[in-house]
């Protein structure tokens, strides 16, 4: 019951949603009550060496038809590097209530990286996201031109969310590359 009541609280501060933390050799993804935008606690990912990336995984209870959403924010405190940053959206086209890689109803859609520099975000500070602000590919479809959250939801109307993920790349010029992610807004 205590680590029910535990969980329950590091979950609220971060999202409402369900969420799990990568568990990678060459990154780490842990919730931190060092630093938190929201609440007591965020979401730290870093990235060592030898790592690529480290990522908060949020499920949703129910898919969300992709034409009603109207917010997906997040605030992020870089720590070190100049990592960059990406959203994933899972998308069910089918109605099973899930994405499956091999079904082309179903759609994955990706934002082109960008490193926090390039976001102007600054190292001293929480910076808020807006997913909305960003540029999206649809995986593994070249007809599919980058393009914003919203023309992206006009064209894949009928579609659900039902995962998303949130990405930090390692920065190639230091050793390691971290940041705290909180308040995630969807």
């Amino acid at each position: 019951l205590i680590f029910s009541q535990i969980w329950i609280f590091n979950s609220s501060a971060l999202t409402d949603l369900d969420y799990r933390l990568s568990k990678l050799k060459n990154a780490d993804a842990s919730v931190s009550a060092i630093e938190s935008f929201h609440g007591g606690n965020s979401a730290e990912l870093s990235v060592d060496s030898d790592g690529n990336y480290a990522r908060i995984y949020i499920y949703l209870d129910d898919p969300l038809p992709l034409e009603d959403l109207d917010q997906l924010s997040m605030w992020i405190h870089p720590q070190s590097g100049d990592g960059a940053v990406q959203v994933e959206l899972y998308l069910d086209g089918d109605g099973d209530s899930r994405y499956d890689s091999k079904n082309v109803m179903d759609a994955r859609l990706l934002s082109c990286k960008k490193s926090c520099s390039e976001m102007e975000m600054s190292n001293s500070k929480w910076n808020e996201l807006d997913g909305f602000d960003l540029e999206y590919d649809k995986h593994k479809d070249k007809t599919f031109l980058s393009e914003s959250l919203d023309a992206c939801k006009s064209k894949l109307e009928g579609k659900s969310i039902v995962k998303i993920y949130i990405s930090i790349f390692k920065d190639s010029n230091v050793s390691d590359t971290s940041a705290f992610i909180d308040y995630i807004k969807i």
